[in-house]
């Protein structure tokens, strides 16, 4: 009789406990998921925060995140990337009444893009763990991943070789604020030129010696055609780091560039471009957010591409004449078909102020364009220094 009256009591706590938390599993329950950051580069790590506030007298003895991540995002954990982990995420929190969690996920950010946490959902049980409710939530975070940049000292001398072409192109001008000496006076000097302080000391006229400006820009074009049906991604990434270090370089030399590119974003058939030229930090950054924007799943080869659509350099051609007469190009393509060879080789005659760089992958053959060989740089991915 005993027993039959503690099982009997055992089974109305049962469905007491089931209407207790069927009404009141989620109130007073505050769940989100989102990132750390805002932004990283390429290959850096982040956090994705899960965070739960139980702000009630009812535990949760488990408690379950599941949202989605993309690919190229992993998690990892204990210093290892968790394989399991490159889609999907189920994550278990345990939380007591009036308690307020954070979960921390390490996630190493392998590729460059635009990642959103935009719904997620929860799984909940009650203390007896024979009943389970879930619901659906909204998120409203956005990481955007930076491209990387590669090691740009092997083209080193080709920047500086760069820059003496644009110092020693004629349309410099005189900085009147920036000095670099000071030298004896000359018959054909102006007077505003002479520096009265020196001259004072000297006891004889010293006149200042000014640097240049630089009214010449660099135009950086990155061509994301592709010849073959099944394009070689891991070209195109690098074309894109090429593109950015090549910005990234230049502004530190001082040297004011513009980016375009004939890559798409996700939602739009607009060519993704920086077009005013400027360096700085807040120009790189613009740098930074247009790149990150290119979806290479829109590239389309060009074997089976519609002949309405415009190739690379039917679109930028015109602009990229005009260009070469006012500063120097630099175009990054691995892509080399007979209408760009063609465009390249008439520019090579009307003027010379440009260079090629061309992504090649490691261990293939390359031949530069007959006629363009001095103006070609090859860029071998994966390189470790056996082998240009």
């Amino acid at each position: 009789m005993q027993l039959l009256f503690v099982f009997l009591i055992a089974y109305i706590l049962m469905i007491l406990q089931r209407k207790v938390y069927i009404k009141n599993w989620d109130k007073n329950l505050y769940v989100n998921v989102s990132f750390d950051k805002n932004h990283v580069t390429e290959g850096e790590d982040t956090t994705i925060i899960e965070s739960v506030i139980n702000d009630k007298w009812l535990p949760l003895p488990f408690l379950f995140f599941n949202f989605k991540l993309e690919k190229g995002l992993e998690a990892v954990e204990n210093g290892r990337i968790a394989a399991d982990d490159k889609f999907s995420r189920n994550d278990m929190i345990n939380v007591l009444m009036k308690q307020s969690i954070k979960k921390y996920i390490k996630i190493k950010c392998c590729k460059r893009g635009k990642y959103k946490i935009d719904n997620f959902s929860i799984q909940a049980y009650n203390l007896l763990l024979d009943r389970n409710y879930s619901s659906d939530y909204c998120a409203d975070s956005t990481l955007t991943v930076y491209p990387g940049t590669v090691d740009a000292r092997r083209f080193e001398q080709m920047i500086k070789k760069m820059e003496g072409d644009l110092k020693n192109n004629s349309s410099l001008q005189v900085d009147p604020f920036l000095m670099r000496g000071l030298r004896e006076y000359q018959t054909y000097d102006e007077m505003r030129f002479i520096n009265w302080k020196a001259t004072a000391k000297a006891n004889e006229l010293r006149v200042n010696v000014l640097d240049k400006i630089n009214n010449s820009d660099v135009y950086i074009y990155v061509n994301l055609e592709v010849l073959q049906v099944f394009p070689n991604y891991e070209i195109l990434e690098e074309s894109i780091r090429l593109g950015k270090t090549f910005a990234v370089a230049l502004s530190e030399y001082g040297i004011k560039s513009c980016i375009m590119t004939n890559g798409k974003e996700t939602k739009s058939e607009r060519f993704i471009a920086v077009n005013n030229p400027d360096s700085g930090p807040a120009y790189l950054n613009r740098v930074d957010e247009a790149l990150a924007e290119i979806c290479l799943e829109k590239i389309v080869p060009q074997k089976i591409r519609e002949k309405s659509e415009e190739s690379f350099i039917e679109y930028y051609g015109k602009e990229m004449k005009k260009n070469a007469r006012k500063g120097f190009i630099i175009l990054i393509s691995n892509s080399r078909d007979s209408g760009l060879c063609t465009f390249m080789k008439n520019l090579k005659r009307e003027r010379d102020s440009f260079a090629w760089i061309v992504p090649v992958a490691k261990g293939l053959d390359y031949e530069a364009v007959n006629g363009l060989e001095e103006y070609e740089y090859i860029w071998r991915l994966n390189y470790d220094g056996t082998e240009m």
